[in-house]
This record gives structure tokens, C-alpha cells and sequence, in this order.
């Protein structure tokens, strides 16, 4: 059985961060805190700068 992955996301109008399931990516998303529905990143974003 595979084991289902979440990544975090901060909502866009109220900056909560929030779970949402690896499979919802894409997809339209609602905030469990403000209600506002927004549409989830499809990939992880890469993070810049210089190590």
C-alpha cells in the first residue's frame, strides 16, 4: 500500500499554512481559516540564493 504524501502551502489572501495531499497539486484548493479558494502550485518551488 502506498503511503499518501502532503505538502505545506500557505494561503495566498490570509497566509495560513495549511497540508494539502501530493495528488491535489494543480488543483483548486480551499483555507480551512478564511474559505478563500485558490488554485495549489503544481510544482515545489526551487529555492534561490547561495548556500
Amino acid at each position: 500500500m502506498s503511503q499518501l504524501r502532503f505538502f505545506e502551502y500557505a494561503c495566498p489572501y490570509c497566509q495560513a499554512r495549511q497540508r494539502f495531499p501530493e495528488l491535489a497539486r494543480g488543483k483548486r484548493g480551499r483555507c480551512s481559516v478564511c474559505q478563500a479558494v485558490f488554485v495549489l502550485p503544481k510544482e515545489v518551488p526551487i529555492a534561490t540564493g547561495t548556500l
